[in-house]
């Protein structure tokens, strides 16, 4: 179940923290994706907005399940989507491209792209030989991965390719909390 505590802090003698939601071990991946912020997010890249969805937390936190679901089903060949352990990327690609079918006199153009930052290097998960890329700005284009491979995505199958490649070039390595942590970001 998911408990909605409204606008709430924590402080201890050191720390405060303020969080909207907050969710248990209990929390399955259909309702982290209803109640974490995720729909709004879309709402507002559809409108032209950036926006990002961030997780960060302790070693064996969940971070990637939440995220990702059980790899092994995201990776399964010719999957199709609907299984209750897929996380976050499977469950908005499709609701992306839900919410730009409902408008067809917009002109959506969705673009793909996944790197990681591993031990201090920007990795392009879609062209690992790449080797180390370097973070940008400029006016136009606000921070950028300079030569990062950028690849349009037409439907929700070619934004999971995209997705699935990325997540099969991952780095992942085992330490004392985590047996597969990926150990990037």
């Amino acid at each position: 179940t998911m408990e909605d505590f409204g606008r709430n802090s924590v402080q201890n003698n050191k720390r405060s923290f303020t969080f909207s939601v907050c969710v248990d071990e209990e929390c399955d991946q259909a309702s982290f994706f209803d109640e974490c912020g995720v729909k709004s997010l879309i709402a507002k890249t559809l409108d032209g907005y950036s926006t990002t969805l961030f997780a960060y937390g302790q070693t064996g936190s969940g971070k990637t399940y939440s995220i990702t679901g059980t790899e092994e089903v995201i990776l399964e060949e010719n999957y199709q989507g609907g299984d209750p352990r897929e996380g976050l990327v499977p469950r908005v690609a499709r609701r992306v491209f839900e919410e730009m079918a409902k408008f067809p006199q917009r002109n959506y153009c969705l673009k793909a792209a996944c790197f990681e930052i591993y031990n201090e290097q920007v990795l392009d998960l879609l062209n690992p030989e790449a080797g180390n890329l370097q973070v940008r700005e400029s006016r136009t284009q606000g921070f950028f991965v300079e030569n990062l491979l950028v690849v349009e995505c037409g439907s929700v199958n070619d934004l999971m390719e995209v997705f699935k490649e990325g997540t099969r070039n991952r780095k992942v390595g085992q330490h004392a909390m985590n047996r597969d942590s990926s150990r990037s970001h």
